[in-house]
């Protein structure tokens, strides 16, 4: 084995150097968590007012807040940072067998995934599909339903609060696409 495959690439680097950090939130996260949980610390989703609507006097409120946004922010830094992890570790994978090979050997990766799917089936076929699945005892499918355009009248009355009556709905004209 030579010196370069012994190093690590740029890539593995910095996938390493990106799991290091998730990792290091993760476990910030962690004891922040375990803080909220702890006897006196407030919880993490609990009221922070007692049934009067006064601040609890047996937590510090002003704590329980700053660590439940602490909490908040690991969270949605540690998945940021997993999924460019995961993006970063798939561009690593991806570029590894090219990376890997000697100069000479030919690839024999698999083909796309697109090259194995079957070929469509002819527009004939599909539509004999659709019918013989409309109709499972022979009874034919009835025709499509007719499309409408309504259309509301111009001021209905209603409020912000409530919708509009009823009779309103009643009023639209509504026409077909093939004539009035």
């Amino acid at each position: 084995m030579g010196v370069e495959a012994m190093t690590p690439s740029p890539d593995r680097a910095a996938v390493k150097k990106l799991a290091d950090e998730r990792d290091a939130l993760e476990r910030e996260l962690s004891a922040v968590v375990d803080a909220l949980l702890a006897p006196g610390g407030g919880g993490l989703s609990g009221p922070l007012v007692d049934a009067e609507g006064y601040p609890r006097a047996d937590i510090d409120v002003a704590l329980v807040r700053t660590r439940r946004n602490r909490v908040a922010t690991l969270r949605t830094d540690v998945e940021a940072l997993s999924n460019t992890l995961h993006l970063k570790l798939q561009e690593v994978l991806a570029a590894r067998p090219s990376a890997d090979a000697p100069a000479g050997a030919s690839s024999s990766a698999p083909p796309p995934p697109a090259e194995l799917a079957p070929p469509p089936a002819p527009p004939a076929a599909a539509a004999a599909a659709a019918a013989a699945a409309a109709s499972p005892a022979g009874v034919p499918s009835p025709p499509p339903a007719p499309l409408y355009l309504c259309r509301l009248p111009k001021s209905t009355p209603s409020t912000p609060t409530r919708p509009p009556p009823r009779r309103a709905w009643r009023r639209a004209t509504c026409s077909s696409p093939s004539g009035p």
